[in-house]
């Protein structure tokens, strides 16, 4: 066992009666973060996924919230296929919409690179 495993498990012996735990960081994700969610109490009935793109977030974040329903929202037109194959899978789970926010009504156009980022 090397020396910094004997010091770990020697300082958790020490923290134990207080009930605190020497552990490894690891990397904060936006996975691991929205999987602590539950545990402190929140709870969602809807979430919306502004920006959804190819709606990899919201694939993320629906095992999370199993009984949340989920609206994917993304203003390019390029991402409407796949976006409604993910809202066709489960229809009473997920939609979707194409539009965009502005102050006013109207068309807006684009610059679309080719990789639609």
């Amino acid at each position: 066992m090397s020396f910094l495993n004997q010091l770990k498990l020697a300082v958790n012996r020490l923290l134990s009666p207080s009930g605190f735990e020497l552990v490894r960081h690891q990397k904060a994700t936006m996975e691991r973060g929205l999987r602590r969610l539950p545990g402190l109490g929140f709870q969602f009935g809807s979430i919306i996924d502004i920006g959804a793109a190819s709606g990899m977030w919201t694939e993320m974040a629906a095992p999370i919230f199993p009984e949340a329903k989920f609206l994917m929202v993304e203003a390019l037109r390029e991402r409407q296929q796949i976006l409604a194959r993910k809202a066709h899978r489960n229809p009473e789970r997920f939609a979707y919409q194409i539009c965009a926010a502005g102050s006013s009504r109207g068309i807006v156009s684009f610059y679309v690179s080719e990789d639609l980022d």
